[in-house]
């Protein structure tokens, strides 16, 4: 007859079995949930109970049975501190399980095991959105709303790279833009005659060419042969 043998083998050695339990039950009093098989889920339930049970007693014998189980200082301290004093209105049923779906390979049932009373949650922050109310100006400061976006030609900071204006081309006159000699009513420039071309050397160019400068040739050619 099996006297005194409650609990489930869960196919493990008493030290496995003992080491696996405490994984859970540290991990349920950190997380306040954790997904495991529904079997280990049952009887990591009894321990836990069983923990919560000595922290609502909140005594120094209850501390070291704590500690002997979990055999961790900061757990021990959120269990007697934060988690036993939210069951304080309850006579038991600290935790609770719920069945999820079927394991993919071994086809095991899993289940969720969770603490009755969670911690509150605090909301979170918007990132990025302004608040509808806006705050009231100080005085001498000018509001956000109000406030402009400072021109490009206002001065720029200390230490900043002035913008240098760039110079504008001027455009090319064209030449009706140039007023002409009979609408200014000016008279136009008097133009040298060009002389006139001579031809070539041919017979032509004897009768093209001065007699004046016939004489000054042939008189100079006396000259130099009296010499």
């Amino acid at each position: 007859m099996r006297h005194q043998k409650a609990g489930r083998k869960l196919g493990r050695q008493s030290s496995h079995r003992k080491a696996m339990l405490r994984n859970l039950v540290v991990s349920l009093l950190v997380h306040e949930r954790v997904t495991t098989t529904l079997t280990n889920a049952k009887e990591a339930k009894r321990l836990a109970d069983r923990l919560i049970t000595w922290g609502k007693a909140n005594t120094v014998p209850a501390r070291r049975l704590a500690f002997a189980v979990v055999a961790d200082r900061t757990v021990v301290r959120r269990l007697f501190t934060e988690i036993a004093p939210r069951m304080n209105g309850h006579q038991g049923g600290y935790t609770r399980i719920l069945r999820l779906r079927r394991r993919m390979g071994d086809n095991a049932e899993l289940a969720l095991l969770e603490l009755t009373r969670l911690a509150p949650v605090a909301p979170k922050k918007q990132v990025g959105k302004p608040s509808v109310e806006a705050a009231a100006p100080v005085k001498g400061e000018p509001s956000k709303a109000v406030a402009k976006r400072p021109s490009r030609s206002s001065k720029s900071p200390a230490g900043a790279e002035e913008e240098v204006p760039r110079e504008r081309k001027k455009p090319r006159k064209s030449s009706a833009d140039i007023p002409s000699a009979e609408s200014s009513g000016e008279a136009a420039p008097a133009v040298p005659p060009t002389p006139a071309q001579e031809p070539e050397g041919g017979k032509g160019s004897e009768s093209t060419t001065d007699p004046s400068s016939k004489k000054g040739f042939m008189d100079g050619l006396r000259k130099f042969f009296k010499k």
